[in-house]
């Protein structure tokens, strides 16, 4: 059995978007996205099951300072 190891976001990513991420720039979500101290390590099939019990949803709409690029 494999344990592979996996790095899961404690703040989550869709969280982190419906609250600001979708209402800045690129870099802003980058600096949220690769922030260690917002890290942990756990197995592969704990992040995956973790994942699909979200009830949360990505908000579709974004704010005047979002950018793409």
């Amino acid at each position: 059995m494999s344990r592979a190891c996996t790095y899961e976001h404690r703040e989550a990513v869709v969280d982190h978007w419906n609250r600001e991420g979708r209402l800045t720039g690129r870099a802003s979500r980058n600096d949220f996205y690769n922030d260690p101290d917002n890290m942990e390590a756990m197995e592969k099939s704990k992040n995956s099951r973790g994942g699909a019990m979200m009830d949360a949803r990505y908000s579709q709409e974004t704010g005047p300072d979002y950018s793409c690029s």
